[in-house]
């Protein structure tokens, strides 16, 4: 990474990976992995009573508090309620509350991640390829391999993308923007947001002096949540929009934190009759029309499971990738190459 550190690091809840982080990395944000902390409430809320309320109010207060103050008063409450003022695990999480529940960090980019993800990415990345009586000499043949099957797969998905629809579930028109530009995956993320548009309501935007100075416009969108069968919410979430410059923010932070705008957001979008939204809003990550070439490139040491006439075939697969990677978006260069390549196909024939 030429020493360059990362704006944030997501890692297990582990005091040696810490104390490495805030000596090599100290202005990383550093965030513990949401998943490991809530695998542990069924054992530190043993002989809680009624423990499966408990448990769900617990999961609440962390997901569903809008504001740091929100969430203050509802932990506090929580600890009265359940007379777990002096669990020590409750404690020293609150302790270090900054570095895991989704309030304190949703102002900084996690590309929608809030686990480390180990059992869905590592464990997937090399299934097939070596189990658990793998030898280290087998892992180092095999390692390769797995690289190799992570970019075909990525290859398929980039093909897909640009070469099939998924179809629009409404008539807006920036929904086609998004049709148009994201990878399916992403463009299907969207699509839940629009499904809830269904379960919001937008007031009339606060006028006050501050705004009509800063030009911005004040929304309360409600948004009724339905989190199980018998059990609904409603929150109010602030959006705000300047029409210079088409900015949009809602105190969710959902964009800020996955690169997806939320529903609260997109009803204000409908609201005011907008079909067309700024580019900064299609991210640039999850775009179909973006140019990767790493996920063409080889690793050094090639594949030693590969015979002699394959190797060669990929060293020539290589040369002429790495050939597109210098061409691609200068259409000179491109028409060019084409050229070069129909000569050279008609001297080879």
């Amino acid at each position: 990474m030429v020493d360059i550190h990362p704006h944030a690091i997501l890692t297990d809840q582990c005091e040696s990976i810490r104390a490495a982080i805030r000596k090599v990395m100290p202005e990383t944000r550093h965030r513990f992995c949401l998943w490991h902390i809530l695998s542990k409430v069924l054992e530190k809320f043993k002989g809680v009573e009624d423990f499966t309320k408990a448990t769900n109010e617990f999961k609440a207060l962390i997901f569903d508090s809008l504001t740091i103050e929100m969430f203050e008063t509802n932990w506090n409450d929580f600890l009265t309620k359940y007379a777990l003022e002096n669990n020590e695990w409750l404690m020293k999480l609150y302790s270090e509350r900054e570095n895991w529940v989704p309030i304190y960090l949703k102002h900084m980019f996690w590309a929608g991640m809030m686990s480390t993800q180990r059992s869905e990415g590592m464990h997937a990345y090399f299934d097939g390829y070596v189990n658990s009586r793998s030898t280290l000499k087998q892992f180092v043949k095999q390692y390769e391999m797995a690289i190799c099957g992570k970019n075909e797969k990525e290859l398929l998905s980039e093909f897909i993308s640009k070469n099939r629809v998924v179809n629009c579930i409404s008539q807006f028109g920036w929904e086609r923007q998004f049709q148009h530009a994201f990878t399916h995956e992403m463009f299907k993320l969207v699509q839940e947001q629009i499904k809830r548009l269904w379960y919001c309501d937008v007031n009339p935007p606060n006028e006050d002096e501050e705004s009509n100075k800063l030009g911005t416009e004040r929304y309360n969108t409600l948004e009724r949540c339905i989190i199980n069968d018998w059990y609904h919410e409603e929150f109010v979430y602030r959006v705000e929009h300047k029409e210079n410059g088409q900015y949009f923010s809602c105190n969710c932070k959902k964009f800020d934190s996955s690169g997806i705008l939320c529903c609260h957001i997109l009803k204000v979008i409908v609201t005011k009759g907008i079909e067309v939204i700024n580019e900064r809003y299609l991210f640039r990550r999850w775009r179909k029309d973006v140019h990767r070439p790493y996920i063409k490139r080889f690793c050094a040491g090639g594949y030693p499971m590969m015979t002699e006439e394959y190797k060669k075939y990929h060293g020539l697969d290589r040369d002429f990738a790495q050939i597109t990677d210098v061409v691609i978006g200068n259409t000179q260069k491109m028409e060019y190459d084409k050229r070069q390549l129909r000569a050279l196909q008609v001297n080879l024939s």
